[in-house]
């Protein structure tokens, strides 16, 4: 499941791109519960329940804890704190399980949930899009992402998943993810959601960009990232929403600035929709470094069956449904900013 998820995080840092060119790094300015890792520049690291900023201070209310203290924002790395987090190492999301769930078909999806990464890919890419959007002050991360919690995806998650897939379906593909290649590449996708989105290119270029990929290999991922993402057109949707929407506020900036935001805007659209005929993707190459041809082969050959594209169909269109609310709200409030 978390192979459908690695491209939903890429748009996202459009967002970074262009609201860091209207803002600086900030934090709510009232306390607000985001529990979540906080990372010094020293290393340290602390689990808290919420953190606020109030002027150059720092406020972290630390689980377990009653009060909270302050710190010096030049002790914080704003960069790693909230996108760091390991998993397990914020509180958990809370569920509740009605007695219906524990038996039938949606046991068996539950099931599915837990064996695919299911659940652990929606708390992971949640943590991950908030660290990102929160390097901006133009918007409010947490009410920018409120359609992606995982308490509010799963349950239409669930429902597309119940509609789309029966309980042979569901079987087939308990049975990939219960097998030792399948648990395998979890981890793998689970590695790779953990990899800041800003960095995951950079990563992988400076490692990869020298050293020859073979032909084999190329083609097998290829054919991966048509079985399992989101068409380009969905992903260009969501970039046409975001784009368009600061497009609207260029009539109220001062006439000497509205053609370089006009050609700044324009530009960053072209290159992300230039990307999307980008195959196979740099992320797919990166995150299944670890396993040899004939393992990739074998996930590959399981994501062209029917089971495996319904479920990666499913999942992409709960989940580009809310980023496009997402988007829409980030391109308005850097709008919004940009006419200041």
């Amino acid at each position: 499941m978390k192979r459908t998820l690695l491209g939903f995080i890429v748009p996202l840092t459009v967002v970074l791109l262009l609201g860091t060119a209207f803002a600086q790094p900030s934090l709510p300015t009232q306390p607000t519960p985001n529990p979540c890792v906080m990372v010094f520049k020293s290393g340290k690291k602390l689990v808290c329940d919420s953190v606020w900023q109030d002027g150059n201070t720092v406020f972290m209310k630390v689980q377990g804890k009653d009060f909270a203290v302050g710190y010096d924002a030049s002790e914080i790395d704003m960069k790693k704190s909230f996108a760091s987090i390991e998993a397990g190492a914020a509180k958990p999301m809370e569920r509740k399980e009605t007695p219906a769930a524990q038996a039938g078909e949606d046991a068996l999806l539950n099931e599915l949930m837990a064996k695919s990464g299911g659940d652990e890919a929606l708390k992971l890419t949640y943590q991950v899009i908030l660290g990102i959007l929160v390097q901006n002050k133009v918007f409010s991360p947490y009410q920018a992402t409120e359609a992606l919690r995982p308490e509010k995806l799963r349950p239409m998650l669930m429902a597309k998943l119940k509609q789309d897939l029966d309980p042979v379906n569901i079987k087939e593909l308990l049975r990939w993810y219960s097998s030792p290649l399948g648990t395998k590449i979890t981890g793998l996708e689970n590695s790779s959601l953990r990899v800041q989105a800003s960095d995951l290119e950079e990563t992988f270029l400076k490692e990869f960009k020298s050293k020859p990929i073979s032909q084999t290999r190329l083609a097998l991922a290829q054919r991966l990232d048509k079985a399992t993402e989101a068409s380009p057109q969905e992903l260009a949707e969501c970039y046409n929403i975001f784009f368009n929407e600061m497009l609207r506020y260029l009539e109220s900036v001062p006439k000497e600035k509205q053609q370089e935001l006009r050609r700044l805007i324009e530009s960053q659209r072209a290159a992300q929709l230039q990307k999307l005929d980008e195959s196979p993707k740099p992320v797919t190459l990166f995150t299944y470094q670890n396993l040899s041809d004939p393992e990739l082969e074998r996930y590959v050959v399981f994501s062209e069956t029917r089971p495996s594209r319904i479920f990666s169909r499913a999942i992409n269109s709960v989940f580009y449904a809310a980023l496009k609310g997402v988007m829409k709200n980030a391109g308005d409030a850097i709008g919004r900013a940009m006419v200041r």
